[in-house]
């Protein structure tokens, strides 16, 4: 489990594209062809790569949102130590966000929306190879500090997390049917497991009851 905080900070604001752009790539976010909201609008995500500052939401960030149009992941150059882990896990983090905005239509601004938008983030990108025994811990303080960076007034930004964490945890679109999926087969492994080590106690106790033959 990190016992550092992770503070992705994201937020949808209005910006021009920076001028220290180092890296730029434009993918489409939805068929043209989709039904989803939005399908026609903001259909484009720009993803930069630069250095970020030390002020404003991107302070301690490793990745930031920014919007609506054109709708940008930043990722923080100087912010990104080890590419090849930290680059996947905060686009990650960054296009749940976004298909919470595209999809759910959710605020980022407000901070309940935020928190419930972090919480699958985290459970998604920082926390996902967690142990589950601890997942839980992980994703309320990654949650807890990224949305306590853009509500810092009076631990609001905990309390946020706090009131949608449970439903947050549970919402696992769009991989809701490769979670279940996923689940059965656990589930099936398990129960497997447990049927085996029954059938040799069984068997086992079997042998024991016999009686001796001299």
């Amino acid at each position: 489990v990190a016992n550092t905080p992770v503070s992705t900070v994201s937020t949808l604001r209005d910006t021009q594209d920076d001028a220290n752009t180092k890296l730029s790539y434009d993918a489409p976010l939805n068929n043209e062809n989709s039904n989803e909201p939005n399908s026609n609008n903001n259909n484009i995500i720009t993803i930069q790569c630069q250095p970020c500052g030390t002020i404003g939401p991107e302070a301690s960030a490793r990745a930031f949102v920014k919007g609506p149009s054109p709708l940008t992941i930043t990722l923080c150059s100087n912010r990104l130590p080890n590419p090849s882990i930290d680059i996947p896990q905060v686009l990650t983090h960054e296009l749940i966000h976004v298909y919470d905005v595209q999809y759910k239509q959710l605020d980022l601004r407000q901070c309940t929306s935020l928190a419930y938008s972090e919480v699958r983030a985290a459970r998604e990108a920082e926390c996902y190879d967690v142990h589950r025994f601890w997942k839980n811990k992980c994703v309320m303080n990654c949650a807890g500090v990224a949305t306590g960076n853009m509500f810092p007034e009076d631990g609001l930004g905990g309390k946020c997390v706090k009131e949608v964490f449970e439903k947050a945890m549970n919402d696992y679109t769009p991989f809701a049917e490769e979670k279940k999926e996923k689940m059965a087969a656990t589930t099936n492994t398990v129960t497997e497991g447990v049927m085996r080590v029954n059938g040799n106690t069984a068997s086992a106790a079997s042998s024991s009851s016999s009686p001796a033959t001299v």
